[in-house]
């Protein structure tokens, strides 16, 4: 079997293979543009595939390269493997090349350099059209006879116009073909899987699902040896020392759980703890909500916030409405879409974000509201908006609801961050509160991993809100069904933390002190990063940092600045520009706005 090639399942005949493999450097080899790099380089004499450039950074082959080439080597008899990129820094390239230890399965292992296992070598400036001409003179193979493998879709028009084959590759695993000629020969070309000789799985032909980001960027961080990393990628609360904060009161409170001689690990009743659920309801919705009073809510404790969403839209799916869209901010948290899209509901994107004011794009926010079909749900951010932190004044809510109201829209709310954002919970709660005293029918997703820092607990709450008390009764057992299903009955853990400190009010009243401590030192690094690049005369206007709120910043970086920051400063943050600002500190805080004005200078 080793000596067959099985694309799809079946098995292509050699007369029909490529006879010439070439692949793009970036992105295709390497998670990296080589242009970032800076020289001396030098090779890891412990890993393999691996070299390191002046400021220790990690140049490292996608796992997968290795097998594929050493596979292409050894099944495919008379092809030759080539290696293309337009980079403006050749001599980089070929240099890491040379250095970059490589195992070849051939009759016996042996170790080689990678540029010894390419046939041919077309890195240099100009056009891909270029390259393509040289690799076939050079080789003296047609055009329909080679392969071409690259990371973006938008780079094959060359490969369309010679007939060339193209395949797209994402970590150096070919899942789809972006280009079949219309070549007898041409076929689907395979997938990573397919390069194993191995039995076939029932789930052969499972696509690959690439890493989620913001873990995956953690996780490089925390491989990166580099004494000034920083990392402004994941949204969780740190200290100016950098660390994890457990909040005092959240301490005190696991203590005072301990020490309960009555403590046991029974099941929770499906829907929660219900003092929990009925004070999660007054946090969000004000002590003296109409509703509340008037029994017109329906609550459920879920798996933190993720859960919240998913449980509303879950129920909406089933018991409002399946043939409107769900209209979703753009850009918005990367969780929103994959959740609606799980219960089969339609993702719409309205606007949001102006890129050119770094701020709220509230005339196309409302356009967009205005041109969604009537009854549409409006998922909404209650208070700092993640990931941009622009979050629409009271005065620009006010226009919203009434959109909202004109089109018959469901406000869907999602609020992951009450008295993290402002220091005050009831501000931070007001435009969920606004829509309620509207009379809107809604629901209210909470989180409880940011303001008390239970990231880790999963504790969370589904408030919905209705018209009538009948309607709250039919719509809560509605609820109950659903998570008796899924989860059959939420963690009790973390619900007990918060819900000791909402009933005892010595523990809430401390419990704010810490919001305060928390989203306080948040503003001032805002005021700091403002204040350091005006200083610095970084060019552009940088207000937007201290007039966003909350966790995160959209900077207004672009993907390009964003990659010479992690590649060389090691500053690791989302490529669209996104920063938590919880990931600064006064120990950083002056590398970090040194080399924001580097990256903005110099790197277009």
């Amino acid at each position: 079997m080793d000596s067959d090639l099985f694309v799809n399942g079946d098995e292509i005949p050699s007369g029909k293979l490529p006879l010439l493999f070439i692949f793009d450097l970036d992105y295709t080899l390497w998670p990296l543009w080589v242009d970032t790099l800076e020289p001396p380089f030098k090779a890891s004499p412990s890993e393999l595939h691996t070299v390191r450039d002046k400021y220790n950074y990690e140049i490292k082959l996608f796992p997968d390269v290795p097998r594929i080439l050493n596979f292409i080597r050894k099944n495919i008899p008379n092809s030759k493997i080539a290696v293309a990129s337009r980079t403006d820094k050749p001599e980089w390239a070929r240099k890491i090349l040379s250095l970059m230890s490589f195992p070849v399965q051939q009759e016996e292992d042996a170790i080689a350099s990678l540029n010894e296992l390419f046939d041919f070598a077309e890195i240099y400036p100009g056009s891909k059209l270029t390259h393509m001409k040289a690799l076939r003179n050079k080789s003296g193979i047609a055009y329909d006879d080679m392969i071409f493998f690259d990371d973006e879709i938008r780079n094959n028009e060359v490969e369309i116009s010679r007939g060339i084959r193209s395949s797209l590759a994402e970590n150096a695993t070919f899942y789809d073909t972006v280009n079949v000629t219309s070549n007898e020969n041409s076929w689907n070309f395979f997938n990573a899987e397919n390069f194993v000789a191995t039995a076939e799985s029932l789930f052969q032909n499972t696509p690959l699902a690439g890493p989620d980001k913001i873990f995956h960027l953690t996780a490089v961080y925390a491989s990166d040896e580099f004494p000034q990393k920083i990392n402004l990628g994941v949204g969780a609360y740190r200290d100016n020392d950098g660390k994890p904060w457990v909040l005092p009161v959240v301490k005190k409170a696991e203590d005072i759980l301990i020490n309960d001689p009555n403590r046991n690990h029974e099941y929770l009743p499906i829907t929660g703890l219900p003092t929990f659920r009925a004070a999660s309801a007054k946090l969000i919705l004000g002590a003296d909500s109409p509703a509340i009073k008037e029994n017109r809510v329906s609550t459920c404790q879920t798996i933190s916030g993720t859960g919240a969403n998913h449980l509303g839209v879950l129920f909406l799916s089933r018991f409002y409405r399946n043939d409107v869209p769900v209209l979703i901010s753009k850009p918005t948290w990367i969780n929103h879409r994959d959740i609606v899209n799980n219960v089969g509901l339609e993702v719409r994107e309205y606007a949001y974000y102006d890129p050119k004011t770094n701020g709220l794009d509230i005339d196309g926010f409302l356009k967009s509201l205005n041109d969604a079909p009537n009854g549409s749900i409006a998922l909404l951010h209650a208070c700092a908006h993640n990931p941009t932190g622009v979050d629409p004044s009271q005065e620009q809510w006010r226009k919203i609801a009434d959109v909202i109201a004109a089109k018959g829209h469901y406000p869907f709310f999602d609020c992951a961050y009450q008295g993290f954002a402002s220091g005050d919970l009831d501000r931070d709660a007001w435009a969920v509160r606004y829509f309620v005293e509207r009379g809107f029918e809604l629901l209210v997703c909470q989180s409880y991993s940011k303001n008390f820092g239970l990231y880790g607990q999963r504790t969370g709450c589904l408030t919905v809100v209705s018209k009538n008390a009948d309607a709250a009764v039919k719509i809560e057992s509605q609820i109950a069904k659903l998570q008796r299903a899924e989860v059959s009955n939420p963690p009790a853990y973390g619900a007990r933390i918060v819900n000791l400190v909402l009933h005892d009010p010595k523990l809430y009243a401390e419990w704010n002190d810490n919001l305060r401590t928390m989203s306080s030192r948040i503003m001032d690094m805002r005021k700091q990063l403002y204040d350091k690049l005006i200083e610095l005369g970084t060019p552009g206007t940088w207000n937007h940092i201290i007039d966003q709120i909350g966790m995160f910043s959209f900077t207004g970086l672009k993907p390009s600045q964003v990659q010479v920051l992690i590649q060389k400063y090691h500053i690791y943050l989302t490529d669209n520009g996104r920063i938590s600002m919880a990931g600064l500190s006064t120990k950083n805080i002056d590398y970090f706005a040194k080399a924001v004005n580097d990256v903005v200078r110099n790197v277009e």
